[in-house]
């Protein structure tokens, strides 16, 4: 699923908060995400100190990310890959040394979104 250019906006310019949930052996996780990027129809997350996440995607893939900022903003429902190791984790590692040279990268979660929705006020009245 291609995500608009709202949604794209929200995630990575504009969202003062973004969060993603998810559930497995750690039970309801939910986390802040501080990296995002965008590429093709994946949506790229970064774990520096994700490891209750870490541990429920690799049983339960299924997640939702929230970003906002005031009252706009969007849930992004999808399935979580996790690589800590091969071709996409050193794209990640190459990425995160240029953006965040003082953070190490345990992992990059690729979601593929499956569902889009709005949390914007305005669409709620």
């Amino acid at each position: 699923m291609m995500l608009s250019s709202a949604v794209v906006d929200i995630l990575l310019h504009d969202a003062s908060s973004k969060v993603l949930a998810t559930t497995g052996p750690s039970g309801i996780n939910a986390v802040p995400v501080s990296s995002i990027r965008c590429i093709d129809t994946m949506v790229w997350l970064f774990d520096y100190f994700m490891q209750k996440t870490r541990i429920n995607v690799r049983e339960n893939p299924f997640v939702s990310l929230v970003a906002w900022n005031g009252l706009d903003g969007y849930q992004i429902k999808g399935l979580i890959q996790y690589h800590d190791s091969g071709a996409v984790f050193d794209k990640a590692v190459s990425w995160v040394a240029q953006q965040h040279p003082s953070r190490t990268l345990r992992g990059v979660l690729l979601l593929e979104p499956q569902e889009v929705q709005s949390i914007s006020i305005a669409d709620r009245i």
